[in-house]
Formats: structure tokens, sequence, C-alpha cells
């Protein structure tokens, strides 16, 4: 999915020069699976010729993606602002719920101050005066100068905002005179859950009785009432949901708002495809809901870099479909009993791996006296099997032909990404939505198996070893998913998702620009 970029270098000194394009300003969520699809489809964009792009993005994430040179080549057509997210720039410290709760406020706070920024388009020292700490060019590795990209005179006025579905801006959007799209980074069979979630509360299908809320084995009805849904289970719903005991919760209200605007914006956009949940997207398209599949967004170029070398040359020494990959993306944080079943599962198993583990839970095994006296990573070592790194370029490593298998969270992002690389999942659910996107794998598309969960979410060594050899073993898994990476090339080529961007780029053109009036 590329467009052509416009050769010519902007002019900041004529914004008559920039009146037949559109400005788009676009926030995503303070967390890496809302980030990084967001900016790719921020750079999608950008590589229109008339479309300019003003980025919203979230201090600790822009300052972790500076670390793995993710803004080499940026068109200057897209212009990164840095955002106070409130949350801990240190890649080793993981935030917490709470932290990550009240960095919503923080952000949606910076985004609204920008907004006022550009639109004002003379407002320099006002964004300077607020974040002084705004991109320059050695933080982006752009090579262009802070007062540069802060300067946004040049550009016309913001006529549309993106903005993740949990960066609730409807009113912001309204207050400023400009359009709204809302943009999920899940999958469209949670969106419509969580449309549906009053109804299911109305029911009184949630909360669930506070003895059973906290099992991961949840005995509960059928939910069989949702449009273009097939059944599915109370527990495919956000975990955090079923844990929260009433409707005041905190949470709860936090995801009963942010779902009750969504029908207010012009666009939703979603990062997955028509062919995969066709049955939700014409159910809602039918309900009145504007939404579209334009995933995967996946990476346009290679992201690989001298952090992720070292892992990618172990590869090349393995095998062919040898190795099991293991990551649990940035937020999960697996318990140090887990940690000690999945190592031992791995073991096991007898085949290679390649696992991303956080500075944070390697000292965690480090203190536990489970590798004692020589520390996890010599324990490791020992085995002759394995390697470990605090992180991998995910999407080089699926793609690697030495990879036969991925153990994962099952956060949306990864699911993608192994679906576009053909990598059958070992699925191992944390929260959030990877739950009921573990049984999408398994069930529905079985592309995937699941480890197997006692009552309080822990695993055994045997349930890891038994999973990996079953889907190391499953030639019709195989097959599956590598129809469904060809499925992917064609809706991303000249299919749903291609058409649905293009149809999207269309409505930017369809609205008013300032600068005409």
């Amino acid at each position: 999915m590329a467009f052509s970029p416009d050769s010519s270098t902007p002019d900041e000194t004529s914004t008559s020069r920039f009146c037949d394009h559109r400005h788009v300003v676009m926030a995503p969520f303070a967390g890496e699976g809302h980030v990084n699809p967001m900016f790719r489809f921020a750079k999608l964009l950008a590589s229109h010729k008339h479309v300019l792009v003003s980025f919203a993005f979230p201090a600790r994430y822009h300052a972790l993606a500076v670390k793995r040179c993710s803004f080499d080549h940026l068109p200057e057509s897209l212009r990164i602002y840095v955002v106070d997210d409130g949350l801990p720039t240190e890649e080793h410290v993981i935030p917490s719920f709470s932290e990550n709760a009240r960095s919503l406020i923080v952000t949606q706070n910076a985004v609204e101050r920008l907004l006022s920024d550009l639109s004002a388009r003379s407002s320099l020292p006002t964004w300077h005066d607020m974040h002084t700490s705004a991109v320059d060019s050695t933080e982006t590795g752009s090579g262009r100068s802070k007062d540069e990209k802060l300067f946004s005179s040049g550009w016309p006025p913001v006529c549309c905002m993106i903005s993740d579905t949990f960066v609730i801006t409807q009113d912001m959007a309204d207050r400023f005179g400009i359009r709204r799209v809302d943009f999920w980074t899940g999958s469209a069979s949670v969106y419509t859950m969580l449309i549906h979630l009053p109804e299911v509360m109305s029911r009184g299908l949630l909360p669930l009785p506070s003895g059973t809320a906290n099992k991961w084995n949840i005995e509960s009805p059928l939910i069989d009432f949702i449009p273009g849904l097939s059944s599915c289970h109370i527990a495919d719903f956000p975990r955090k949901l079923i844990e929260s005991y009433n409707a005041s919760d905190e949470f709860v209200r936090f995801i009963l708002k942010a779902f009750s605007c969504v029908k207010k914006a012009d666009w939703i956009l979603v990062n997955s495809f028509y062919e995969l949940e066709s049955r939700v997207y014409d159910a809602m398209q039918m309900l009145g809901y504007p939404i579209y599949g334009i995933g995967p967004l996946m990476k346009m170029e290679s992201e690989s870099n001298s952090l992720g070398s070292e892992c990618l040359d172990w590869l090349s020494q393995q095998k062919p479909a040898s190795v099991i990959y293991v990551a649990f993306g940035s937020l999960a944080k697996l318990k140090t009993k887990d940690m000690e079943s999945l190592a031992l599962g791995l073991q096991a198993s007898g085949l290679p791996f390649l696992w991303v583990i956080p500075l944070e839970s390697i000292s965690a095994m480090n203190n536990s006296g489970f590798a004692s006296p020589n520390g996890f990573r010599d324990w490791i070592a020992s085995l002759g099997l394995g390697f470990i790194t605090s992180w991998a370029p995910q999407r080089e490593v699926l793609g690697h032909s030495a990879v036969g298998a991925f153990v994962s969270h099952c956060g949306w992002n990864s699911v993608m990404e192994s679906l576009c690389e053909a990598v059958p999942i070992v699925a191992c659910p944390q929260g959030a939505d990877q739950i009921g996107n573990a049984r999408t794998i398994a069930e529905h598309l079985k592309v995937g198996v699941e480890i197997k969960r006692e009552d309080d979410g822990s695993f055994t060594k045997e349930s890891v070893q038994r999973a990996i050899k079953e889907i190391m073993k499953n030639e019709e898994a195989r097959k599956r998913i590598a129809h469904l990476k060809q499925v992917i090339r064609d809706s991303t080529t000249w299919g749903s998702s291609y058409f649905n961007i293009t149809k999207f780029i269309d409505y930017l053109f369809q609205l008013h620009c300032p600068c005409h009036s």
C-alpha cells in the first residue's frame, strides 16, 4: 500500500502552496501496540503528495522509537510533535495499569494544546514553552531542525483528526470545528463486543459474581446476540472488564464513554482486513457504523538495526522452521512462576528458541533462586538451545526461515504480524483483548493452539511442552496460515484494505480546506 510521494520540498514561507493539501492531526494512545500501527498509517498517508500529517507522538514511545531508529527517511509531509504522556521513558520500566490510565488524561490535554497551536498557525512560542524538549534533529535522526518541525504556519489549518478510540477527542474535534476519524488498533470483533457492552450489562451477563470473576476458566453463558459475531464467551471480553465488579468501576465507565461516541466519527478505521471478519464489518455497517478495515498495517521498510542484528545472526545458524520464537509484547509481564514453567517447557521441547525478555523479568528470575547460583542468562546459555534478548525486530524475526512457531500473548499487532509471515501461534494470552484473540486463533481460524491454563491463570511446564509439540506437528495449521498470508497480500495490494485507504484519502479531499475561505 503506497502512493506516489511528492518529490518537491515544502516551502515554509508560502501558505498558498499548500491550499490543495489536507492537513491531518493523528493522536495515538500511549502504548506501543497503539502507537506503532498509527505511525505506520501516518507514513502511508504522508506518502500521498497532497496529504500533510502532524503526529502527536507520546514521549515514552518516541524515546523508544529513537533508540530503535524508527525515524529514518521520514517524508517532509510528516511532522512529529512529542507530547507529554506522563510515563517513564526508560525502556526497562514497564508502566503499570494505573500509570497507563493516568497517562490518558495527560495525553489528551497535550493533544488539545497541540491542536490549539496548530489551528492558530502562528503559535510557535506557545508550543515551545509547553514542551521544551520537542523533537529536534538529534532526537529524530531526520536531519530537520526543531524550528522547522515546530513551525507550522506554512501548512494549512487542520481539517481532520485521526485519534485512537481510547484517546477520547470527539468533543475536542467539535470545539475546533474539524472532522474526527476513530482509529482502532485491535480486531473488528472486539470493537463490536465493546460497542455492545451496555446490552451485555443490561442482560445481567456482566459483571460476574466476585467469586468467579477472578478465575481464568470461567463457565458462563454464550453471548449470541451481537450482530455479525459468532457466539462468544464472557471470558472473551477484556479481562479487566470481567474483574470489575460493578458498573461504577472507573475502567468500565471509561470503556462505556469511549465507545458511546464512536458513531459520531466520520470514519472508523480498523487495523484488520475485511476478508478476516467480513460478517462483523457488514453487520456494523448495517447498524450505521462507518467501519472499514485498512490492515494489517505493517512496516513499509526494514526495521532491523544494530539492536536486533545479533538475534538475527543467531537465527541464521538454525535449521529451517526449527526455532520457537517467544515474545509477550511491551506491557505484558509474566509472573515468576509462569516464567519458570515456560523456561522448563521450552527446555523439555528440545527445540531451539529465541526469547524476548524484559530486563525487569530477568532480574526477577535472578532473585527468585530458580537459576542460582549463576543467574537466568547463564542457565539459558547452559541449555545450548536458547537465545535471549530484551528486544527483537519482530517482523523480521517472524519472517526468518528458521522460525517455526510463535509463543505469543496474542496482542493484535503480534497476531497480524504472525499471519503476515505465516507463522503458527502458541497462544498464551495475559489480558486485555488477548483472550478473545487467542480463541479466534485456536478455534475459529485454526492456525494455532492455546496453552492450557489452571483456574488461577498459571500454566505448567507440561502444558507448554504439549502445546509446542502439537503446533510443530500441525501441518493443517501451516496450510491455513499460509493461505491467510496470501489473502492478506491480495487485500493490501489491490484488495479491500487498499481500496478502503484509497477511499479514505478521497474523503479527506472532500473536506473543506480553511484556506479556500
